[in-house]
């Protein structure tokens, strides 16, 4: 099943501060919010990633743009990286940890950016491509696609796998979006090698539906996306290609077949 795109925003933003970007999105009752992240390597040992929010209307015109405010304090790895927003005002990224390790961090996205840190159950082994999911009884965490692994964040802040699954056909399988509940199923857009692909789920997780062939963006090698959204007619994904920010508009109708 392939995809038909019908329409694109381009967000990209003239900016020094561009080494790699992510660009996530979500529906508000007036329009739409988004997050563009910019990272670079401001000294040999040093990454500084801003994150500036987007507020648009419900025909995507930009009616205001701000950099969030965060502390930096002169850490090696300051800021959050690869934002991903999600419908309740909260968002997951990527932060540095206080034992100076790389863990996913998650907080209300809002000026300044504060977060608290969710512990993987080995650091050695985290996944910068961990996705969450809201079913069930409430939000979790896909860790891996091949076998399905999924978890939630207890008390403690430490994940603790739930339920793993075979996936046949997901081996190499990263997550790209958040899932997004939808008429009873869950939509993801996934990343193997230099390709997507639009999967959708059963509400349980435990069943794929439909999914579409593999297909890149804009035919570049460094594309990734970070957020989706699904109507009964269309399907938004804000990514990244190289620019700072893009959305693509895909026809709901033809996944539907």
């Amino acid at each position: 099943m392939s995809v038909r795109k019908k329409k694109i925003y381009d967000f990209s933003r003239e900016t020094s501060l561009v080494r790699s970007s992510s660009c996530s999105i979500v529906q508000t009752p007036t329009g739409y919010v988004m997050n563009i992240g910019m990272s670079n390597k401001v000294q040999p040992q040093r990454q500084l990633t801003l994150n500036k929010k987007l507020v648009l209307d419900s025909e995507f015109n930009v009616l205001s743009e701000d950099v969030l405010e965060q502390d930096v304090d002169g850490r090696r790895i300051a800021g959050v990286s690869d934002i991903r927003l999600r419908p309740d005002g909260t968002f997951h990224g990527h932060g540095l940890h206080p034992n100076g390790l790389v863990c996913v961090v998650h907080g209300q996205y809002e000026s300044p950016l504060k977060v608290d840190y969710l512990t993987p159950k080995d650091f050695t082994s985290w996944a910068k491509d961990w996705v969450f999911v809201e079913f069930a009884d409430g939000y979790h965490v896909v860790e891996k696609w091949f076998p399905l692994t999924i978890g939630t964040y207890g008390e403690d802040r430490t994940l603790v796998t739930k339920f793993q699954m075979d996936m046949p056909g997901f081996e190499g399988v990263r997550g790209a979006t958040n899932g997004f509940f939808h008429n009873d199923e869950i939509y993801f857009v996934v990343r193997k090698d230099d390709k997507h692909r639009i999967v959708v789920f059963s509400a349980s997780m435990d069943e794929v539906r439909r999914q579409t062939e593999w297909f890149t963006f804009e035919g570049k090698t460094e594309e990734s996306a970070f957020g989706l959204i699904v109507t009964d007619r269309d399907l938004l994904v804000s990514y990244n290609d190289g620019k700072v920010g893009v959305l693509d508009i895909y026809d709901q109708v033809v996944l539907n077949k």
